[in-house]
């Protein structure tokens, strides 16, 4: 029993992290998904920071209880910490010009991004730059009216890092379930207009039965439904929580490093002056911990494959 109540908390926690970062409701009309769709779509929002297809299938109810939580983060935002936040980005983009082996090695160790070398890390910072500074993301009013869908097509994987950052935060053996959705085979065992039963079958845990319902035009699991009320309950509070003090913390400390990055011209300096930036008590907890998993897992990786490579 104390396990449910715990998993059930859980499930609320990673609703929670998912609707404090999305916005607008705008999914496509049309014959709703099948459930296989939501499962599916779940595993690689999960897995692969994929946030636009869950948006689709979400339940249009869903969707606009998501856009009042929308107003109400947005009427909490700070405009002048927001266009503080742009200009970082610029002046990131210029800074890591300077020093891109450096920026590309550090990367690469310590986030999960391609090891395609300085140019791809370029173009990346190239296009975060133009997001905010001229697109979507380039002032608080165009971050408060835009589409969900062209939101997440233009932003999608800035999006999908920042909610499974929070949900690891809150229920961080979620995320993993959520992940084993990526890679599971699904059967309908019972099905009617309304009601679905579905067995799933995991390559790495044991299989499940899930209860789907219909909500207006989409299927949504039936745990998730029951919980949507005290989820919008809890969302509300958390908002009114916001500490835009925290941000401000974090954002003089991103603008220390920026500024060594310009200055420093040893590599080793400027390492040295990302590590100082991690290891701050101004970094926030959640984002310290998910770069040292990383690095942790790559370690592994590479040791994995280091045997590998001698048995062969």
């Amino acid at each position: 029993m104390l396990l449910k109540v715990r998993r059930r908390q859980n499930l609320l926690a990673a609703l929670v992290a998912f609707c404090l970062v999305t916005c607008a409701c705008d999914r496509a009309g049309g014959p709703p998904a099948p459930p296989e769709a939501l499962v599916q779509a779940l595993g690689n929002a999960a897995e692969w920071c994929q946030l636009e297809p869950l948006w689709q299938v979400l339940p249009s109810q869903y969707q606009r209880d998501v856009e009042e939580l929308r107003q109400l983060f947005a009427a909490q935002l700070d405009e002048e910490l927001w266009a503080q936040g742009v200009t970082l980005a610029s002046t990131f983009r210029a800074a890591a010009a300077r020093q891109l082996p450096v920026i590309q090695r550090w990367l690469a160790a310590s986030i999960p991004v391609t090891d395609d070398g300085p140019k791809s890390i370029d173009e990346t910072l190239a296009a975060v730059e133009r997001l905010v500074t001229e697109g979507e993301l380039s002032s608080l009013a165009r971050f408060k009216t835009t589409r969900m869908a062209t939101l997440l097509e233009v932003a999608g994987m800035i999006i999908g890092v920042a909610v499974l950052d929070r949900m690891k935060e809150h229920a961080p053996d979620v995320v993993e379930r959520l992940k084993a959705f990526a890679n599971c085979e699904t059967t309908v065992l019972h099905a009617n207009n309304d009601r679905v039963l579905m067995r799933v079958v995991y390559k790495e845990s044991p299989p499940e039965e899930l209860s789907f319902v219909k909500i207006d035009d989409a299927w949504m699991l039936k745990e998730f439904a029951d919980q949507w009320p005290r989820f919008m309950e809890v969302s509300r509070q958390t908002i009114a929580q916001i500490d835009l003090a925290a941000g401000k913390r974090l954002l003089s400390l991103l603008n220390k490093v920026v500024a060594d990055m310009s200055t420093l011209e040893d590599p080793a300096r400027i390492e040295a002056a990302l590590e100082r930036g991690l290891e701050s008590d101004r970094m926030p907890p959640t984002i310290r911990e998910a770069i040292r998993k990383q690095r942790s897992e790559k370690r592994e990786h590479q040791k994995a494959d280091a045997a590998a490579g001698s048995r062969s």
